[in-house]
């Protein structure tokens, strides 16, 4: 009982102390820098460098050019200065020009503050050492004893870990991870972990996860210690775009692109934002991230979304915008409603949609994501995964006799990342299988419908798309 009452005290001081404001952050800076994207037509014949002198003669702005979806990203402290560089701009190249808007925020879904640290992460950065090739450590049930006792999500997915005899990914095989960074020294991630990434968030070199989240999502792909993901063998990549708050639009587009660039599988978005389908400004964004979806696609990428953890029904956009107080309008979530992403809902240890998770005639594929509920709390119901081990011990952990590096979580990122990792598993068994050839990624995508789980109405349906992610089913139908 003390046990229980300790617990209810902790969650409902927990959320009940979101400090997660990247909007009131930015606009009590005085210095705040406002930036606009332009989106060019997509087969503009017009040379960047060419538009970014042209502008910058004129006015003192700056510009930074995403020449591969035919972007331009204008900058000033000054919006008066801003906005006569978008008139310039928009005088100068008006036919060539689809769309223009403001460079908007998107947001991982927040952390409780009470799992935020007081100490310094800067600190961290002095034990991580330039990676070298690292190879994966090996399945081994018999020490992954939080798997063993918490692990339900996991074992769902791999059916018991039967998958791992047949296949755990490998390092050939990259999964990237656009959101706040990792925890390089975490015991189950650090062998996994094959690249330093990059940061997209200016003035910020490091991929150190000064937020949490990004280390949470790992865990589920590719954990391999104490806990293990859906593919503990496979490699990953941060992409950081989120440092201490939400991150531009813009950031996220630019570390898809780069992610596809550098090679990765499978980019995983457990991050979200709603967009109108009617005001210029956020249409410019909308085309943006579907160039940038696209541009991925075409280099053999997947990219899977979270659906979203508002509870909503996304099938029609007019009560989605209703319900988010903009009666009149249209609004869609995004990534999860951009062509080509793999959509992702959440369920509960029951196979239940979760209390949190979206749902929509979006939704490709549901994955564990655990569930909360303040009035009947209940940690079973929860996902344990990976958290910085440089964050404090929560009074949860003591009760539950769990380490520091590990959290009780819940949510579609967490759902998110099982996909992805099982999306990984499969494309690193159809590599071995052809001699390193990379599969379509349509291929994969059919392989990961088919073998889901059927939930729900028989057939796809708007809670669970085509069904809970089976990795250990989808290994037998990779020819």
């Amino acid at each position: 009982m003390k046990k229980w009452f300790t617990l209810i005290t902790v969650i409902i001081l927990c959320f009940s102390l979101f400090t997660f404001s990247p909007r009131s952050t930015a606009q009590s800076n005085e210095k705040q820098v406002h930036s606009q994207l332009i989106v060019f037509q997509e087969n503009t014949s017009i040379r960047f460098d060419e538009v970014q002198k042209s502008i910058t003669e004129q006015y003192p702005v700056s510009i930074q050019s995403i020449p591969e979806v035919a972007i331009i990203k204008l900058s000033s402290n000054n919006q008066d200065q801003l906005q006569a560089a978008i008139q310039f701009a928009q005088k100068q190249y008006g036919s060539e020009i689809k769309a223009v808007g403001e460079d908007q925020i998107v947001s991982p879904p927040p952390i409780p503050a009470q799992l935020f640290t007081s100490q310094d992460p800067d600190a961290q950065l002095q034990s991580i050492k330039p990676i070298s090739k690292v190879n994966p450590t090996q399945v081994d049930l018999t020490k992954a004893d939080l798997y063993q006792k918490w692990g339900w999500d996991i074992q769902k997915v791999t059916e018991n870990g039967q998958s791992y005899r047949k296949e755990a990914g490998n390092h050939q095989v990259k999964v990237a991870v656009i959101d706040s960074g990792f925890d390089f020294n975490h015991p189950d991630l650090k062998n996994n972990i094959v690249s330093q990434g990059k940061s997209f968030v200016p003035d910020v070199t490091d991929t150190l996860d000064r937020m949490g989240h990004g280390t949470m999502v790992a865990g589920g792909i590719a954990a391999n210690g104490r806990l293990l993901g859906v593919g503990p063998e496979l490699g990953l990549v941060p992409y950081k775009v989120f440092h201490q708050g939400g991150g531009e639009s813009s950031w996220v587009i630019q570390a898809m692109i780069q992610a596809a660039k550098d090679g990765v599988d499978v980019i995983n978005l457990s991050l979200g934002t709603f967009k109108s389908l009617h005001k210029p400004e956020d249409i410019a964004i909308i085309q943006a991230y579907q160039r940038a979806v696209h541009f991925a696609a075409k280099k053999g990428v997947i990219t899977v979304g979270a659906i979203g953890n508002e509870g909503f029904d996304l099938s029609d956009p007019k009560e989605v915008a209703e319900k988010l107080g903009n009666p009149g309008d249209e609004m869609i979530q995004l990534p999860s409603e951009l062509h080509s992403v793999v959509a992702v809902s959440g369920t509960t240890k029951e196979d239940t949609r979760s209390s949190q998770s979206s749902y929509g005639i979006q939704v490709d594929l549901a994955a564990p994501s655990g569930d909360f509920h303040l009035d009947n709390i209940n940690v079973n119901e929860m996902v344990l995964t990976t958290l910085p081990t440089y964050f404090p011990l929560s009074p949860i952990n003591q009760a539950y006799d769990i380490p520091q590096g590990y959290t009780f979580m819940s949510g579609t990122s967490l759902a998110v990342s099982k996909v992805s990792g099982a999306a990984g598993v499969l494309i690193a068994r159809y590599k071995e299988r052809h001699h390193g050839k990379s599969p379509n990624p349509n291929y994969i995508k059919q392989i990961l419908r088919h073998s889901a789980s059927d939930l729900g109405d028989l057939g796809k349906d708007n809670q669970f798309g085509h069904g809970l992610v089976n990795v250990n089913r989808g290994l037998n139908l990779v020819r």
